[in-house]
């Protein structure tokens, strides 16, 4: 009877959440609501694919219901590795956009110089430290 209620649920939920990316998917110009829906994707495609590993093992053992932690701790480390391919595509993307806007061939190391010398002494010459003056008397 519980369990009936729980996939009842969890079945209206999952067709809620679907339905509303969904509509929110088909407005023009949200790549970043794209992306992310490919990243839960990968990150619950994960899960699932180690929650069935975790299934398969049960086949192994004598009284399977003694041993349905496996399917969860299966889900958990498909979870933790989902998380972790997204983890390391998103620093990726990162670095190749850093690097895309970074990479200026008329910038070398005598410009780099130059412009830091630049840069550090109208820096320091804008200080006023009048402030810091110290008097000492005994």
């Amino acid at each position: 009877m519980i369990t009936k209620k729980i996939k009842c649920i969890l079945f209206s939920f999952a067709t809620l959440f679907s339905l509303s990316l969904t509509s929110v998917q088909a407005e023009e110009g949200y790549e970043i609501i794209d992306e992310s829906i490919q990243d839960l994707n990968v990150v619950m495609g994960t899960g699932l694919g180690g929650a069935v590993l975790g299934l398969s093992t049960l086949s192994f053992v004598e009284r399977p219901s003694e041993h349905l932690k496996n399917v969860v701790l299966g889900a958990s480390l498909g979870i933790i590795i989902g998380v972790a391919i997204v983890a390391f595509g998103q620093a990726n993307k990162s670095k190749e956009r850093y690097f895309d806007n970074a990479s200026n061939s008329n910038f070398k190391t005598g410009d780099r110089y130059a412009w830091h010398q630049l840069s550090h002494s109208s820096y320091n010459k804008s200080k006023d430290y009048s402030f810091i003056a110290h008097s000492f008397t005994f």
